[in-house]
Parts: C-alpha cells; structure tokens; sequence
C-alpha cells in the first residue's frame, strides 16, 4: 500500500457515482416530503451555493464516446491521486468492489495499488489489498481503450466492454460487464485556479456476469448483477478535498436511481455538491445538480475515533422533468478504517495524531417515490451505499 495518507483515503471507498434531483409531483408526495422534513432532528439540507461557488464547472451531460486518454493514467506532478472504481451487485447477494488508485503520496511517484472486496451474502468480508512502484504495475493506452494492471488485480476498459478480474491467494474472481447507457461527466470542481476533482461517470450502468471462487469453495456463478464504474483525478489532499462523500444505488426496478454527492470540509463551510441520475429500463434518462439531503438517526461509532455514523438518509430533488422524495435506511455491511491499510507503523502513528479517515459500506434499504413524466411510482427494495468521513464532522447532522 502507498504510505500517504491521501493515498489510504483514496485508494479505498471513495466512490463517485452519480444520482437524479427530483420533485415529487402531485399532493400526496409533497405531504410525503413535509412528513419527512416534520421528523425530530431532520432538516432537509439543501447544497450551499452562497459565498464562493462550488459547483462542477458546466452542468454535467452524457457522452457518446470518450477519447481513451480522458481515463488514462494522467502522472501529474504534487499532490496527485487518481481512482479507477467499480461495484457490482448480483443476484446471488454478493457485492464485489474493484478499484484501482495511482497516487504520489508514499514513497516514489506514480505508486498503484489495486483494491478488491468482495462482500457475500452472509456478511463475510473477504479483502485484497495491493500496491506496486511505478515501475512495476503495467498500463497501456490503446485505440479503443485502457487496459491496467497491478500484482493479481487486471482492468480491461474497452467500453461499451469492461473486463476485470482479482487472481489471489484469497479469491479470485473474473467479471465480463457491459454499459447500457451513455458515459456522464461532470467534468471538473475548482477549488481554486490550479487545484481540482475531476469526475467521469464511465458506466452509469453495466449489466455483468461473473465467476467467484473463494479458497475451499465451489466456485460460484453470480448471475446476471448490475454495477455502475468511474474515474476520477485530484490534485490536492484529501483534507483539503473533502469532509465525506456519500453515494447511493438502486438496481432493483426498471426505473432506478444513484445518488452521489461531496461534502466540502469546515473551511469551506460545508459547502456540497450533490449530483444524480434516473435511469429506465438500464438506460439513463434525466439527471440534475443539486438535491435536499438531511442524515438522521445518528449514533455514535462504538470504535474509535466515534464518529458520528447516520441510520437513514432523507432526499428530496425536483427538476423540470422528474422529481424524487424519500428515505434510506443504512444497515451497516463493512467498516474499514484507511489508516490501516498505511504500510508503515511509524507512518500510521503520525497520521492517527492528525487525522482518522473512516469508510463505512452499507445495505440501503429505500422507500423513495420518483415522478418521471409527471407520473409518480413508489419504489421500495435494497440498494447499496457508501460513506466516506475523512475528518472529524460536526456532533449533529448539520453537516
């Protein structure tokens, strides 16, 4: 593993996928909303605009085609990081994560260490952590796409084709997926004229088949699942870059909904900036910037450093041609603490005195009502979310 911390931030669940503002139409949703909003504690945030502007530079749109080099290895200079993510949800009741992140944080530039977690239906836990040095993990640029690899872990980006597979002493798993919708990107967030987050969302949707196979064990044909894949680069720390992130997906219906969205640290005064998408029948039909977002249910982490950990999530959006209102609640899956995954002890020490990133992963149990063409439709099921606190957060759910 990369021994910066930023490196630890990024390399594991920080998760850039994309959900939908809505509004529901009609007085039965809109009494829905004020019931949700009247809840003791919750207050339906809306994304701070006021002061410095804090927003992704052109609203973002979908793409056809994407030129390879916008998801290559970029090799900046300073304070550099780079994130190749996908999750994938199948039938079966697994969640398997993959992701790959090249960072300057740690000893030498250009460092890659690959990540893969796969969560199964019992809640068992299996983690496959590696990094190698720049010049010992292997990237092409190729006509028609991106191929990575880093010790067992291998990404093969040719869209509408991705291909990934982990090969370790832990698991392996190989993984064929393809998108079934356009490439959105947000493009770039300035936080000032030099530094930036830039985000694509590579497959808003993929349908994917899979093999598993865990020491022991028979190997495991995962069905036909769905995922969603992104690529980000970041030029600055991830202190400097955030207070949390969270995101959220729903796969169960025809229509569905991920929710994504940035939570600035204190100095910018929690500024966020929330982004979403609605899809139908696997493809993306409306998107929007900004939705209300309120954490309830707060309870303390028993471990340390204690953070603050929400039990349900409550949205509200409206756009002009869809809307959505409802709540999630959180059941917690995997809890990982990215100081550990620090190499070195020494390093560990000195960050903990610092600093204690914390990624949560959960099952998202949703009760949402979505107006897509002034039709509202109630959607329940169970959807998969993240969240990411980098640095303390405040006691109560201002934040």
């Amino acid at each position: 593993m990369p021994t910066g911390v930023s490196s630890s931030v990024h390399v594991l669940f920080r998760v850039g996928v994309v959900a939908t503002a809505l509004w529901v139409v009609g007085s039965g949703a809109e009494e829905a909303v004020a019931t949700h909003a009247r809840a003791p504690g919750v207050s339906v945030r809306q994304p701070d605009r006021g002061g410095n502007r804090f927003e992704f530079e052109h609203r973002p749109g979908r793409v056809g085609e994407l030129r390879p080099a916008t998801y290559a290895p970029h090799f900046l200079e300073g304070a550099y990081s780079e994130i190749w993510h996908y999750v994938f949800r199948f039938p079966t009741g697994h969640t398997i994560i993959s992701r790959l992140v090249v960072t300057n944080r740690g000893p030498g530039e250009g460092r890659g260490g690959g990540v893969a977690i796969i969560i199964g239906p019992d809640g068992k836990v299996v983690q496959q952590v590696n990094s190698r040095p720049r010049d010992r993990w292997a990237h092409a640029l190729l006509a028609d796409g991106v191929s990575l690899s880093v010790a067992g872990h291998t990404w093969d980006i040719r869209p509408p084709v991705h291909e990934l597979q982990l090969r370790s002493r832990r698991g392996h798993f190989r993984i064929s997926a393809t998108t079934t919708t356009d490439i959105y990107r947000p493009g770039r967030l300035w936080y000032s004229a030099e530094r930036f987050y830039d985000l694509t969302v590579l497959a808003p949707r993929l349908e994917a088949q899979g093999v598993l196979e865990l020491p022991g064990e028979t190997p495991i044909e995962l069905g036909v699942g769905h995922g969603v894949a992104f690529h980000s680069q970041a030029n600055l720390d991830d202190d400097d870059l955030a207070l949390s992130w969270l995101q959220v997906h729903t796969f169960d219906d025809d229509i569905q909904l991920s929710l994504w969205e940035l939570t600035a640290p204190g100095d910018r005064r929690f500024q966020r900036v929330s982004l979403s998408l609605v899809f139908e029948h696997g493809q993306l039909v409306t998107s929007g910037q900004s939705y209300g977002r309120a954490f309830g249910e707060l309870r303390r982490d028993p471990e340390s450093p204690h953070y603050p950990v929400p039990g349900q999530v409550i949205v509200s959006g409206r756009e002009e041609t869809h809307a959505f209102q409802g709540a999630i609640t959180l059941r917690p899956r995997h809890r990982l603490e990215l100081v550990d995954l620090i190499n070195s002890g020494v390093v560990r020490f000195l960050v903990r005195r610092l600093m204690q990133p914390v990624a949560y992963e959960f099952a998202a149990d949703y009760d949402l009502t979505i107006a897509l063409r002034d039709r509202p439709r109630r959607m329940q099921g169970t959807g998969l979310a993240s969240l990411q606190i980098i640095g303390k957060p405040p006691e109560d759910a201002s934040w």
